[in-house]
């Protein structure tokens, strides 16, 4: 999977969901603690970009 975007908060937060949902599911982790998204909540606070996943365009391209 390769993940692009003109917004680097945005690109950040869909990898986190979906590591989070892969994690969960592999038994590795219990569930999405809000600490982990601290990185997300500040960069968007900044005005870097958004952290939200309702205000994240998300196009997914399949290939061949």
């Amino acid at each position: 999977m390769m993940m692009f975007g003109t917004d680097p908060v945005a690109v950040d937060a869909v990898a986190h969901e979906y590591l989070v949902k892969v994690r969960i599911e592999r038994g590795v982790q219990e569930f999405d603690n809000a600490r982990n998204r601290e990185y997300l909540d500040l960069a968007a606070g900044l005005g870097l970009g958004a952290a939200l996943r309702e205000k994240i365009d998300l196009r997914e391209i399949a290939l061949a």
